[in-house]
This record gives structure tokens, sequence and C-alpha cells, in this order.
């Protein structure tokens, strides 16, 4: 087999395996020996595709109109800046990964979840402060259609339910919700499934039994805690009763 060898400047090169810094094609591989004599593939062309790398992980490759730049085997693709510190990365678990100063800035997962300052994002769109608790998790964003959105320190509604309270107490529909105690008449407990991050959040709410303004009943926040809200009904004597429509809502930042 003949080869086209290149060698450093001021050596002879050897038709042999073992010269040191040499270049050269080795049938339709194009090698190099680094200066400890180990060879290491530089290109490779076969098929169509051209797989270069030390293991030939990575492979450019051209079908029809569509030009490929991947890792032929499972792994991950990088795309940065000198120093590493600007990089894309492409990870084979599933996901994008956006770089910025060496610190991960958004990421795009296999759910079509966004990311920004959060590597698990729970919705759509996930917001997260790098210093403190403020947070956006969006799902539906509606009728936006020039402009933007500036979002610093927005309260929201951290958690709410609808319940009918009477009899056995039956929740209609809730946010951040994972369950409603029955401590006695006209006395509930919302559970929350992800903790507030204070207490001093604002609760607020309504309670009724019909359409009929007699049959409404006052509603009062009795305790707060991260976890729950404990709330209750009353008559206009406050006198504890059940209820048919309760609705408590939780706004925090």
């Amino acid at each position: 087999m003949s080869r086209l060898i290149f060698s450093e400047l001021g050596t002879t090169p050897s038709d042999t395996d073992t010269g040191a810094g040499q270049v050269y094609f080795k049938g339709d591989v194009l090698c190099f020996k680094r200066s400890d004599n180990q060879e290491t593939n530089l290109i490779e062309l076969s098929g169509g595709k051209v797989t270069f790398g030390t293991d030939g992980y990575g492979t450019l490759e051209q079908e029809s109109t569509t030009v490929r730049f991947k890792s032929s085997v499972a792994g991950e693709v990088h795309l940065m800046t000198h120093d590493g510190g600007e990089d894309i990365h492409l990870n084979s678990a599933g996901y994008i990964q956006f770089e910025a100063a060496g610190v991960e800035a958004m990421r795009i997962d296999s759910s079509q979840n966004v990311g920004i300052g959060t590597t698990t994002p729970q919705g759509l769109l996930h917001i997260k402060h790098a210093t403190n608790s403020t947070q956006l998790s969006a799902n539906h964003i509606f009728g936006i259609s020039t402009g933007g959105i500036s979002i610093s320190a927005v309260p929201i509604a951290k958690a709410w339910i609808n319940f009918n309270g009477t009899s056995s107490v039956a929740i209609g529909n809730s946010y951040n919700v994972a369950s409603l105690t029955d401590n006695g008449a006209g006395d509930y407990t919302v559970n929350f499934a992800t903790d507030i991050t204070s207490a001093a959040y604002c609760a607020v709410g309504s309670s009724g039994a019909g359409a009929t303004p007699a049959h409404n009943k006052n509603l009062n926040v009795h305790t707060q805690a991260v976890g729950s809200v404990k709330v209750t009904t009353s008559t206009t004597d406050n006198v504890l009763t059940d209820c048919g429509t309760v609705n408590v809502a939780v706004f925090a930042l």
C-alpha cells in the first residue's frame, strides 16, 4: 500500500508506522503521529461522511440537501468560545444548555420547557432570579402582539382553591394545593403542595351557600403558615358553620 507522508521539517519521512510527527494517508484515513509515537486518526472519509477526532466521535455528513454535524455516538456536541466561557451544549440526555461566563444561563429540556436561571424548568417558561426567590413560571401567555414584558417583583397567586365545605369536603379546582383538611364545622386547612417562601403572605377569599344573600357566610383567615392556611366560615353572629362554596387565594412575592 502506497502512502503520501509529510514529516517534520528537517527530518526524513519514514515509510513505516514508527516515525513520530508524521502526517500520512493510510487507506482512506488521514493520520498523524504525535511526538510520543501514538497514531491518531485526523479524518476518515467513508460513504460520503467525514469522521474526525481521536475516537471518531465527530461526524460531518450530507443527505440530499441536508448537511449535519453531529456526535457519531452517544455523547455531547459543544459550540464554544476559545476559553469555553460561552457555550451552546447539545446533550444526548435530552436538553440544550446555554452558558455565559462559564455559568449556565438557559436550558431547553425534552418537554420543551425553557428555564432561565434554573436547570429544572417547571413550565413552558420558568425564570428564576439568581440571588433571591423571585420567580416567574408561565404555561400560557395570551394577547401579546407588540412590546415586551418587564417583571421584577410581581405578587402573583402562589396557591388558590375552590371547594365545597359541606358534608364530605370536596375540592372543585385548585392550584398548588396538596389537600384540604376538614377540622370541624366551618373550619378548614388548605395544605400547599409547595411551601410559600414566607408566612407573611396575603390570603383572601369568599364564601357563600347560594344566590340568596341570607345564605352567605363570613370567611376569616385564622392561621397562616408557609405550608398551609387555616380559614373558617361562620354565620353573621359568628357561629362556625359549613359553607357550600369557599374560595381562597394566597398572594406572595
